[in-house]
């Protein structure tokens, strides 16, 4: 009798997804009916700022159940399992070159583990490639953040306009107050306009998402050429968002 089969009679293994018990003996992480509801992924994304993110599993049923339940316990199997999906995926769609690995770290002061960093780090010793271990970081509690949640009754947050993506950008306020000035005057606003359009097309696109604003835009543009005021303008901003 071996030493696993033992392990599993007095510490039976379950089912990564719903805990169900799996039959002893079995190698496997997921129990039947689970394992049938997993769905491979086969996209490679190139997602803005990211050049290529790659993943094992879409995120549904049991996929999703696991990564909810790894983000409260930290489960060796399932943490071996996971990592073994993602380098086999990442050997499989891309040439495995890459300048690290990192992970969304996990913050509380009760939780001393991650299960997202414990699979980093098999994924990094499996490419040879170095671990970054602070690469993602915590910005939930700068202070725009914590005064947002400081009210209990507050259910809705309005995002300002997007700012300086960099220190020589213009901030889309900026732009709309520039784009305005030029209506105001009764001089054409459309190439204006239309880079204020692409900001906001660029961040849809980096987003994935499927949306146009393009029915906005055109509504802006009347409102401009009716000289709808600087208020009006600037507020498009919070409004676009």
């Amino acid at each position: 009798m071996s030493a696993s089969f033992c392990s599993d009679i007095f510490f039976p293994k379950r089912c990564a997804s719903c805990s169900r018990l799996i039959e002893v003996g079995s190698d496997e992480t997921f129990c039947k009916e689970c394992a049938e509801t997993l769905i491979y992924d086969t996209r490679v994304d190139d997602r803005p700022p990211f050049k290529r993110i790659v993943s094992a599993f879409i995120y549904a049923d049991a996929a999703a159940e696991v990564v909810r339940n790894m983000k409260h316990d930290y489960i060796p199997g399932t943490v071996d399992f996971a990592a073994d999906r993602v380098y086999e995926r990442i050997i499989a769609e891309t040439d495995g070159e890459f300048d690290l690995v990192t992970f969304v770290p996990r913050y509380g002061k009760k939780i001393p583990y991650s299960s997202s960093m414990e699979m980093a780090k098999r994924i990094s010793k499996r490419l040879n490639v170095p671990l970054g271990t602070k690469t993602v970081i915590k910005v939930r509690n700068i202070k725009s953040q914590t005064g947002c949640r400081s009210d209990k009754e507050r259910r809705y947050v309005v995002p300002s306009a997007p700012g300086k993506r960099f220190s020589e950008d213009i901030k889309v306020t900026d732009m709309l107050y520039s784009c305005y000035a030029l209506a105001e005057e009764g001089k054409d606003f459309s190439k204006e306009l239309e880079a204020i359009k692409e900001r906001y097309n660029g961040i849809i696109e980096g987003l994935k998402l499927k949306l146009s604003l393009d029915d906005r835009f055109e509504e802006i543009k009347k409102q401009f050429a009716a000289k709808a005021g600087k208020d009006y303008a600037a507020s498009r901003g919070e409004f676009l968002n």
